[in-house]
């Protein structure tokens, strides 16, 4: 390609260059923007080559050693040193040691450093808010024309909380690959796809990173524009037709390449065998003996059973639906209710809080490392406690909460009982006791780790006898959801406690086995009697 035809791009993959591509065919020169997880000015960039052409916009990066960057190379724009997040408040920020994977998502964090030997260099409270806020404060409500989103495992979440009736983005450049740093393990997050087309968009391109959205109407509009157009626009475009051609020459045979390497991959055999092997699951008795003696069906699949493979989720949920449990138990309660928050750790609930006058209580005495065994958060920031004493006996008159929260603390108690006993004595006549604790967990947090969990027969027995009576009682996942969890903590427990290095075949052996616990997952029935990771129960002091 002729230097003359060379273009310059910023982006990690291009994407700059296929969004301009977009903008120009909708004759919008100097589009709009919003940067979320901008990172940096220059580097990975998907809007600085729109800054350079002269348009403006609103870039959001929450970590706070990165933001004065765009501060000095940014200046036109609006650059914010906040997070974007479903709701609004104060979360935590893990920064990692590769800067990009720096997250919101403590699950996301964790990931990084087992998985990929990552690790969390601190952990900063950064203040939050929602995508519709930032709309609203900054630009009266109305969308900017292109929205650049990567923000490490919030993505879905910000883009379902986007008021896409009232206004919306008409180009989307948003992350769909999950970080693997093994080429092709990263898994397509369907879900994402599936989203944003049920909001009327077309994925009008994929680097395998990124995925490129536009408003379908909006497209099929310029198509029809393009049609209707004058002799002078066809011979406008036809002009540029040899650059563009070879640009796509050039793209095709990297890509063939690229695919060509992938194929050639263990990974890429095995995966085709383990799509055929889903298929032999689903065939009658009969079929599947037949299938057996075929001794040629489990060579390299063909092109075909490629076909809108599923992202393996199976064991990554467990904190994020009790945290939602636990946010409605909360938002639920009448305004200007005296609230407890007994073991309150870091006070994570304390913003689902801001209607009820919230008291924390904790003894204070973990702060992170503990005695260096199980697991240990590293981090763990328990300032500004309002009362720091021992959860069975605290110095606050009986009757003298409305309600109390006490999430995941059971197991870190010697006498969780004696708790129990002292609720019963803090809360007024009909108060309510929100709690959660594991039914089955790994040692963490010791020397403070008493029980590995709790099952539905404790809470249903000792409540009673403590003056409860259980209005909700709830699991959180089943069986086939701990065990993929588990599952999926091998490769960091067997390069901790064996000195064992996962290969690439390890890796894809765990990759397969979760797979078939996601498909038998889909069916199951009532496995959480016998498995889970914890209850949510909701009890009320009886009245007298």
């Amino acid at each position: 390609m002729s230097q003359a035809n060379q273009k310059i791009s910023y982006a990690q993959s291009g994407e700059d260059l296929i969004v301009k591509f977009i903008f120009d065919s909708l004759r919008i020169f100097q589009p709009s923007y919003i940067d979320i997880g901008a990172y940096h000015p220059e580097i990975y960039s998907n809007t600085n080559l729109f800054y350079q052409n002269g348009s403006r916009g609103i870039n959001i990066e929450a970590n706070p050693d990165l933001i004065n960057d765009f501060r000095e190379k940014r200046s036109k724009d609006i650059n914010l040193n906040i997070g974007i997040s479903e709701t609004s408040g104060k979360m935590d920020f893990y920064i990692m040691s590769a800067k990009t994977l720096s997250t919101f998502s403590r699950a996301e964090a964790e990931l990084y450093k087992k998985d990929n030997n990552y690790q969390i260099e601190k952990v900063t409270s950064i203040e939050v808010f929602t995508v519709n806020q930032i709309i609203e404060s900054y630009l009266d409500g109305q969308f900017p024309d292109f929205l650049s989103l990567d923000v490490e495992g919030k993505d879905l979440q910000i883009l379902e909380s986007i008021d896409y009736s009232k206004s919306c983005p008409l180009v989307i450049c948003v992350e769909t690959i999950s970080f693997s740093d093994v080429i092709c393990e990263g898994i397509k997050n369907l879900d994402i796809i599936r989203f944003l087309e049920s909001q009327g968009y077309l994925m009008y391109a994929d680097t395998y990173i990124n995925s490129i959205f536009i408003k379908k109407d909006i497209w099929k509009s310029q198509e029809l524009d393009n049609r209707n157009s004058d002799v002078q626009n066809l011979i406008l475009i036809n002009s540029d037709y040899s650059a563009i051609n070879n640009d796509l020459t050039d793209q095709l045979n990297l890509a063939k390449q690229e695919i060509a390497t992938m194929k050639s991959s263990k990974f890429w055999k095995l995966r085709n065998a383990w799509i055929k092997f889903k298929k032999i699951l689903k065939l009658d008795p009969n079929q599947f003996d037949n299938i057996l003696v075929d001794s040629d069906y489990l060579e390299i699949a063909d092109s075909q059973t490629y076909d809108n493979p599923i992202p393996v989720q199976i064991g990554t949920v467990n904190e994020q639906p009790r945290n939602q449990w636990i946010e409605q138990q909360l938002r639920e309660m009448p305004a200007g209710l005296r609230i407890l928050d007994a073991g309150c750790g870091e006070q994570q609930y304390r913003k689902f809080c801001q209607h009820l006058n919230y008291v924390s209580q904790d003894f204070d005495n973990y702060h992170g490392q503990g005695d260096f065994k199980g697991l240990q958060t590293g981090d763990w920031d328990q300032s500004n406690i309002d009362i720091i004493s021992d959860i069975i006996s605290i110095p606050e008159p009986d009757q003298s909460f409305d309600i109390i929260l006490c999430a995941e603390v059971f197991e870190h108690l010697p006498d969780p009982l004696s708790a129990l006993k002292e609720f019963d004595r803090l809360l007024v006549s009909g108060g309510k006791l929100i709690l959660t604790a594991p039914f089955c967990s790994l040692t963490h947090f010791s020397p403070y780790h008493f029980y590995s969990g709790f099952n539905r027969y404790f809470y249903e027995t000792n409540l009673r006898k403590y003056g409860f009576e259980i209005l909700k009682i709830e699991t959180n996942g089943n069986f086939f959801e701990y065990v993929a969890q588990e599952l999926r903590r091998v490769n960091y427990i067997a390069k901790r406690y064996a000195n064992y290095d996962f290969s690439e075949l390890d890796h894809n052996t765990i990759y397969q086995t979760l797979a078939l616990l996601e498909l038998i997952n889909q069916s199951q029935n009532d496995s959480e009697e016998l498995l889970c990771f914890g209850y949510h129960v909701l009890a009320e002091k009886k009245k007298y």
